[in-house]
């Protein structure tokens, strides 16, 4: 589901009653503006990449704070465009400081998404970097594929399953009626 700012009682009950074994959160949207849309693109209105970096990751860490969530999807989706978009000149870290804080305090579970292998910027989501920042900060992760069609289901799981492994990752987050346990990686 999108976090959206300002909708978390209607996220709320949308999600209340059902008997899911897990909740994704994410962020596309800076307002009315995408961060991964030709069609609403942020960066045609924002063309700031500090602005729209930092907006991105304050409302990412929003997300992981308002507790409706288990998994917080593609956690740096704002790379998306790789070089087809301006990145700002700060170390990345930077940016990723409030998000990892909030993640580290609600305890949610950050994706591991192959689907950044599909995407112009060619890599997992999410970047090293932060995965490292995760890490530390004793995060847990989940591994997707994003898959949006069956052929995509499971896609370069074992280029993730490596990655994970480098990152110092040795267990990963599953999860039965929102409740998480950790199995070994691999």
């Amino acid at each position: 589901m999108d976090f959206v700012p300002g909708s978390e009682d209607r996220t709320a009950s949308l999600l209340d009653g059902h008997d899911f074994d897990y909740v994704v959160g994410s962020v596309h949207f800076l307002g009315d503006r995408a961060v991964d849309d030709d069609a609403f693109d942020i960066w045609e209105i924002e063309g700031d990449p500090d602005t729209v970096w930092r907006r991105y990751f304050e409302t990412l860490a929003e997300g992981a704070r308002s507790g409706l969530f288990d998994i917080l999807a593609h956690a740096d989706l704002v790379k998306m465009w790789g070089q087809d978009r301006p990145r700002p000149e700060r170390d990345p870290r930077f940016y990723y400081e409030p998000a990892v804080e909030a993640i580290a305090e609600s305890e949610v579970a950050v994706e591991v998404s192959t689907a950044g292998l599909r995407k112009p910027v060619g890599e997992i989501y999410p970047a090293p970097a932060f995965a490292a920042m995760c890490v530390e900060a004793g995060a847990a992760f989940a591994l997707s594929s994003d898959a949006h069609v069956p052929a995509e289901i499971g896609h370069a799981y074992e280029t993730a399953v490596s990655e994970m492994g480098d990152w110092g990752i040795e267990q990963i987050a599953v999860f039965e009626r929102r409740k998480r346990r950790l199995e070994p990686l691999g």
